[in-house]
């Protein structure tokens, strides 16, 4: 994830605070900061891609559907919980997951792949 420096922090805060929603909700450097971060331009969501019966399967780690389950998305089916044992399942290569990479780009997710 790249970090935005001070000048993009600013020209954001001042955006937000002259716009119709921060006239009465000002941001201060650290606010712009946090919500500068989980913009799309900043904000990547962490994927691995693994193989189910012959099948890609992107896990999302770190999205939380409950204690014993995590995001996932599949071509058939698109988003679901799935358990996170399925972290341990065998790995997709880059030519196997590619198509579904790309159609998650397609969606809006700027990823971080795990696959290496």
């Amino acid at each position: 994830m790249r970090v935005p420096t001070k000048t993009e922090i600013t020209d954001y805060m001042k955006l937000h605070n002259s716009d119709e929603v921060g006239i009465n909700n000002q941001w201060d450097f650290e606010e712009a900061e946090y919500h500068l971060l989980l913009s799309d331009k900043f904000y990547y969501t962490k994927v691995l891609f693994t193989l189910i019966e012959g099948e890609v399967l992107a896990l999302f780690p770190e999205v939380s559907e409950g204690t014993k389950y995590i995001g996932s998305y599949m071509h058939l089916g698109q988003h679901s919980a799935a358990c996170k044992s399925r972290l341990k399942d065998k790995k997709a290569s880059a030519k196997q997951y590619a198509p579904l990479l790309d159609e998650l780009k397609s969606i809006g997710y700027n990823v971080d792949v795990l696959n290496k």
